[in-house]
């Protein structure tokens, strides 16, 4: 003004209002790390872990949160950080064999994996699968893609053809045999081996199954070829050894039977009616009688199988010998 003039100076600062964000909440996976900021004017951080600058690195999972100050006060946020692994395959589809006309059905663990695919075009957990071949799915997730390879296999069922049915005579015996390996057998008897040997009569049946339980049938009837005599050529009785002491004829299918045997000289020296009665090499037969000199014998056998009303003779020779 008329009397000179005056002026002065005025420093003004300001703060912004603090208003961030740090994010919605997340995932990490294992092994990987990202960075969080706070961003605010003129401001003081304080992180749950202590730090106090504007940014902070995650390589854990957890809960995150800070609390940022200035003159126009303050603000806090907070974030979930949740852990994760590329999908975990478990359990994995094991190499599997099926029967012939079965499916196989696999359910896929979905574990961790948000989404799966076939090598088919498949976008399903569950398949069915009815023939031979590899296979192979992939799962993933926000972190990465698992794979899985496997096999299936069709079994079919072992032929289990034991021939037709036969006949057995007395003496003889029939021998049947399988080699499959890794297989199971279960006849009808009881016996588990690979191998039966047959002797009498009756029906045969064996079950074979695979190692993936397909299973086969099969059965055999053994007949008797009726009236069979086995007729001894000689025997030892009252040697000591315990071995061939008596001449036993032994016979299946024989409903009459009558057997004389004679000395050199002709001489009666045993007679019976019973198929289970033997001669001891005594003279007479009994236990009390004298023995029977050693030599040759002559024997005539009368047998009938009831299918006709004619007997079957039968004329030998049996060695005795002490």
């Amino acid at each position: 003004n008329l009397c000179g003039f005056d002026d002065d100076t005025v420093m003004i600062s300001y703060d912004i209002p603090i208003n961030f964000n740090l994010g919605p909440d997340t995932v990490l996976c294992v092994g990987d790390s990202f960075l969080i900021a706070a961003p605010a004017h003129n401001a003081t951080w304080l992180w749950n872990d202590a730090s106090i600058d504007s940014t902070l690195k995650i390589t854990n999972a957890g809960k995150f949160y800070v609390t940022a100050n200035n003159h126009c006060g303050a603000f806090s946020d907070s974030i979930n950080v949740i852990s994760e692994t590329i999908p975990v395959v478990n359990p994995a589809i094991l190499d599997t064999a099926f029967c012939e006309g079965e499916t196989f059905d696999v359910v896929v663990a979905k574990n961790n994996a948000s989404s799966i695919l076939w090598l088919n075009g498949s976008v399903n957990y569950t398949q069915s699968f009815d023939s031979t071949g590899w296979y192979s799915y992939a799962l993933q997730n926000i972190c990465g893609i698992t794979s899985d390879t496997f096999r299936l296999e069709i079994q079919y069922p072992a032929d289990a053809f034991l021939g037709n049915d036969t006949l057995i005579c007395y003496g003889e015996k029939i021998v049947k045999s399988f080699d499959y390996p890794n297989h199971i057998y279960l006849w009808n008897n009881g016996l588990t081996d690979s191998v039966q040997i047959i002797t009498t009569t009756g029906i045969y049946g064996i079950t074979i199954f695979t190692p993936a339980k397909c299973e086969s049938y099969a059965e055999i009837l053994v007949e008797s070829c009726n009236a069979q005599l086995f007729i001894p050529n000689a025997f030892t009785p009252g040697n000591g050894d315990q071995l061939n002491n008596t001449f036993k004829v032994k016979g299946e299918g024989i409903r009459k039977y009558h057997i004389v045997i004679y000395d050199r000289w002709g001489m009666m020296v045993f007679e019976s009616f019973d198929l289970d009665n033997s001669w001891n090499g005594t003279s007479t037969g009994s236990a009390t009688s004298e023995l029977a000199s050693p030599g040759i014998y002559t024997y005539k056998i009368w047998y009938n199988t009831g299918e006709s009303s004619e007997s079957v003779t039968r004329v030998g020779s049996v060695t005795l010998i002490r």
